[in-house]
């Protein structure tokens, strides 16, 4: 331990002196690293330059094309972070950790903006694909309280995109085609009421200036191509007329079941043989409900027919 402890002390004498031999080189090596970092940061700002100018920022880009163009300089920052942990190393071990950090700052926004652009566009092919399904869907089988409950979920998702993708113009296009679905979706639940009558779709297709055919085969995509979301209005206005036109509907067809078993009954006046007809008590009070009802003196429905009060007695059977 004597002889260890004395080797230790002679190392610690002459470290000063080694250390000052070994400066020139330490500062000549130290330059050339300074000069590597100025050049890293050169080429993480290059490489900025190159992903603002990517097409993936545009709508009209396919998903494969944007995936494509992600994953060629997903494979330039990966070169990038492998030259960074290098640097990384040699500015720790000439004690000037601190000159590194503005390039690592600057890489770090790049691999974090690159994976913010595939999440976008994992977004957009998640919410066109689901639309793209649902568009599929036949009239008759559309439950658009679930689809309402997806879309609003993927709004939530855009919402919640970093600021530095969201303002863009492929965010902007997907923001604004889940709004309208959004908005077409209560618009769709409205017209699939049974109260949609033939002459309902009719004023639809004069309202969208479109021409369409409720078939078997209708599907979802051909109710949408319509573009419902540009006539929220008119769309609302002919449903809620469908919707009160179907309670007088009923309200008549009731009138009708019952004047049409309805039977006068026949008996003579006095001693006489002149006969006269009656109804019960609860029978007059019906024919007075039903007049009232029928004031002003008929119920006139948009593509039906005229039903007046005076008809309430032809649909009502004699017994003599």
């Amino acid at each position: 331990m004597d002889d260890l402890n004395q080797k230790w002390n002679n190392i610690k004498k002459i470290q000063p002196r080694v250390y000052d031999d070994l400066r020139p080189l330490k500062d000549r090596e130290s330059y050339k690293v300074k000069q590597q970092i100025s050049v890293f940061g050169d080429k993480v700002r290059n490489a900025q330059k190159e992903l603002d100018v990517l097409p993936v920022y545009d709508w009209d880009v396919s998903p494969e094309s944007a995936y494509e163009q992600l994953y060629h300089f997903h494979s330039e920052v990966v070169i990038l972070d492998e030259e960074h942990e290098t640097l990384k190393r040699l500015a720790s071990l000439f004690e000037f950790p601190e000159v590194l950090h503005p390039a690592s700052a600057a890489r770090s926004e790049l691999t974090e903006h690159q994976i913010r652009l595939k999440q976008l566009w994992d977004l957009i092919c998640m919410v066109t694909s689901q639309m793209d399904q649902w568009t599929t869907t036949l009239w008759e089988d559309i439950a658009t309280d679930v689809m309402e409950d997806q879309t609003r979920a993927f709004a939530k998702e855009i919402r919640g995109l970093h600021k530095s993708v969201r303002e863009c113009r492929a965010a902007k296009a997907l923001e604004l085609l889940v709004k309208n679905f959004l908005i077409a979706l209560p618009l769709v639940a409205d017209l699939h009421h049974p109260s949609m009558r033939p002459r309902h779709w009719d004023e639809l297709k004069a309202a969208t200036k479109t021409n369409f055919e409720i078939d078997d085969t209708f599907k979802l995509e051909d109710l949408m191509a319509l573009k419902l979301h540009q006539f929220e209005e008119e769309v609302g206005e002919i449903v809620t007329r469908a919707q009160k036109e179907e309670k007088m509907e009923v309200i008549l067809q009731k009138m009708d079941d019952f004047w049409s078993k309805l039977e006068f009954e026949s008996y003579p006046y006095k001693e006489s043989e002149l006969q006269l007809v009656r109804i019960s008590e609860e029978e007059f009070e019906t024919l007075e409900e039903h007049q009232v009802r029928c004031m002003p003196g008929c119920i006139r429905m948009t593509g039906g027919t005229l039903f007046d009060r005076t008809s309430l007695y032809d649909r009502c059977t004699f017994k003599i």
